[in-house]
């Protein structure tokens, strides 16, 4: 299994430090940023596995960098380290999008235990994604719709599932197993050739040329992936 990247957005570089220092030696791989907008930068190009975020951000205030996140990268869970311990900020923080909030100064056993609580609860559902927009598709989860230019676009249950999983892991491939467990509950439910016909009917859906997809890419030897 390959290691998990945690992106920090934390201006303070001695905090930044200590964090990676202990973060690494728990086997994560570690991305820095000092400010908002090289975090939503470095988000965007590296597609971590969790974000650990202040709030007082220089460039771009940690609420504003959540709801940025959330319209290109809505899928990457995030916690909050601040000092700012009112109620009301974290109300605020956990309403934008947030996964959890510690407070500082806080105890570098109890941030590692929250990270990892916070990828058992990933690892366990899909269900934290909501919708998703990309060219002039915009795809309701909660519905389970997809729309083409505020269209309805007809769509099976299995085919809508495996490109919310495909966009749950954007950027990451993943093999017909893995789609065939996420979507079918079961390994070997259905067969590798099954589930290539299902990607063909996707692309036919929402590539303008489905011979040279620009979205759903065929991964050699391992299987596909959603590149946006």
């Amino acid at each position: 299994m390959s290691q998990k990247k945690i992106l920090l957005v934390e201006d303070e570089k001695n905090i930044r430090d200590i964090l990676k220092d202990n973060l690494e030696y728990e086997g994560y791989t570690i991305l820095e940023a000092e400010d908002g907008l090289k975090g939503l930068e470095i988000a965007k190009n590296e597609n971590p596995d969790l974000i650990i975020l202040d709030l007082m951000l220089p460039q771009m205030h940690g609420y504003d960098f959540i709801k940025q996140l959330k319209k290109t990268n809505p899928t990457i869970p995030i916690i909050i380290v601040s000092a700012k311990s009112e109620e009301i900020d974290k109300i605020k923080g956990l309403d934008l999008g947030a996964d959890d909030y510690i407070t500082k100064p806080f105890q570098i056993r109890e941030l590692v235990s929250r990270i990892k609580a916070v990828f058992r609860r990933y690892n366990k559902t899909n269900e934290y994604i909501q919708n998703f927009s990309f060219k002039d598709f915009y795809i309701d989860f909660d519905k389970g719709i997809l729309y083409k230019n505020n269209e309805k676009i007809d769509i099976s249950f299995y085919e809508f599932e495996i490109l919310k999983y495909l966009i749950i892991n954007k950027n990451k491939p993943v093999t017909r197993n893995d789609i065939v467990e996420a979507v079918w509950k079961a390994e070997g439910a259905i067969s590798s050739r099954n589930i290539d016909t299902h990607i063909v009917n996707l692309r036919k859906l929402i590539e303008d040329d489905p011979a040279d997809p620009k979205y759903i890419k065929t991964v050699f030897r391992i299987g596909y992936k959603f590149e946006i």
